[in-house]
């Protein structure tokens, strides 16, 4: 006769995680392998292998857990953009793949959405309407309208021209609407500059940011 074993909290979560992706992998190779001999039937040998999620997780995308504001999210997007690249990971894949890294609060989000949604509906978004409502969720107007607020009244404090540096570039990101052009860029980063090193910028006629800067 067996004796009853008892797991922690932290065992049971880790057991259930292992689980998951194991078989979100092996439901990914499926796929890979019925994709490939779609491609090889048709003779088209030369294109890309679509991306395994554990290729995807071999990429170390960072996780997200809902408490890195706005600026975090946007550049989680840009990262995760980076990895689908990199991972040569389709547009059907994403919302699975990068929903399995929020974690925390984010993750109650996510699973309280699809819950309300639908669960084959809410993962079958695309890539470009979860970031949609992602950042509906995380980016509401009021903290972009501080994040403005901020942008426009930016100034270099003494001379930490690098730290101001850092932060503009930061805060367009959110901010899009706002300053929507390259030039009104420079033209709000000159603006914010002490004004001994204004003229500087002004008559090097460079045409980015990134020059400016």
């Amino acid at each position: 006769m067996q004796t009853g074993r008892t797991f922690t909290d932290a065992q049971v979560d880790e057991m259930i995680s292992q689980r998951v992706n194991e078989a979100l992998a092996a439901t990914e190779a499926q796929k890979a392998q019925a994709n490939a001999s779609q491609v090889g039937g048709s003779g088209g040998n030369n294109a890309p292998q679509r991306c395994t999620y554990k290729e995807f997780i071999n990429c170390k995308p960072e996780t997200f857990t809902g408490m890195e504001g706005p600026v975090g999210l946007m550049r989680r997007f840009e990262k995760l953009d980076s990895v689908f690249r990199i991972s040569n990971c389709v547009d059907i894949d994403r919302v699975n793949f990068a929903t399995s890294t929020l974690q925390d609060s984010a993750l109650t989000w996510w699973n309280s959405f699809a819950q309300s949604a639908g669960m084959d509906e809410a993962y079958a978004t695309s890539w470009e309407e979860f970031k949609r409502t992602m950042s509906d969720e995380y980016c509401p107007r009021n903290e972009i309208q501080k994040l403005e607020i901020e942008l426009w009244n930016l100034e270099v404090q003494g001379n930490e021209i690098t730290g101001h540096a850092k932060r503009f570039l930061e805060l367009p990101l959110m901010c899009s609407e706002f300053v929507n052009t390259e030039e009104m860029k420079i033209e709000r980063y000159v603006w914010g500059l002490s004004k001994d090193i204004q003229g500087d910028v002004k008559s090097s006629k460079l045409g980015t940011l990134q020059g400016a800067i």
